[in-house]
């Protein structure tokens, strides 16, 4: 009896090592700036990455990101985005997805409507322990880190913004500048600072969020 039982903890110690082991492989490690660019799933940087080119945001609306993101740390430099698009950031859209422990900075970002250096739009989305700098400029909803903090498609989806910081110029030409995020209709801000300019000529700007629209902003 006692032989079995110790088997018993041999195999389950092997299957709980196993498993922790296949947590970590998981995660796609990346180490350039073209893995980068093809981020579908879990991924973990796995060093400083400087960007060489116009940066093409990721996901659209028909299919955001939803995966995790993270920076390990780690720094993403120079992002630039000249296209004046809608929706631009080094996401464009996220949805229920995970984005922490990474720095942008140096980032230099040219919009139209929703436009932050993390995401354009960002659905339920948990972003935790990230640090942007740099400068946007845009008509709308203009955010130091989304430019959108949207609610999910439940009422309890909510973006959660937490132990972030940024020192980012966000710049409106028009409506919605906003030191974290430029609009929300649904979010939770958490331990967030804001050592940055946030400017609007009409409709409001703020330096952790411009406007909660018709929603809840904690």
């Amino acid at each position: 009896m006692f032989k079995t039982l110790l088997k018993l903890k041999k195999s389950l110690v092997m299957a709980i090592a196993l498993m922790a082991s296949a947590g970590v492989y998981a995660q796609t490690q990346i180490t350039d700036e073209a893995g980068l660019k093809a981020l579908a799933g879990s991924y973990v940087l796995a060093n400083d990455i400087t960007l060489s080119e116009e940066w093409v945001p990721i996901g659209t609306s028909g299919t955001p990101f939803t995966g995790m993101f993270d920076g390990g740390g780690h720094t993403i430099k120079g992002l630039t985005i000249k296209s004046g698009a809608d929706n631009v950031g080094f996401f464009a859209f996220t949805k229920g997805a995970t984005i922490q422990n990474v720095r942008f900075t140096g980032a230099n970002i040219l919009g139209n409507k929703q436009a932050g250096i993390v995401a354009g739009q960002a659905s339920a989305t948990e972003i935790t322990k990230v640090f942007t700098s740099g400068t946007l400029v845009g008509y709308d909803h203009i955010g130091g880190i989304v430019g959108d903090a949207r609610i999910g498609d439940d009422a309890g989806d909510l973006t959660t913004i937490s132990d972030c910081m940024s020192t980012a110029g966000a710049f409106s030409t028009t409506h919605q500048g906003g030191g974290i995020a430029g609009w929300t209709n649904g979010a939770v801000f958490t331990n967030v600072l804001f050592l940055g300019s946030a400017t609007a000529p009409s409709n409001g700007a703020g330096g952790i969020v411009s406007i909660i629209d018709g929603g809840t902003a904690n």
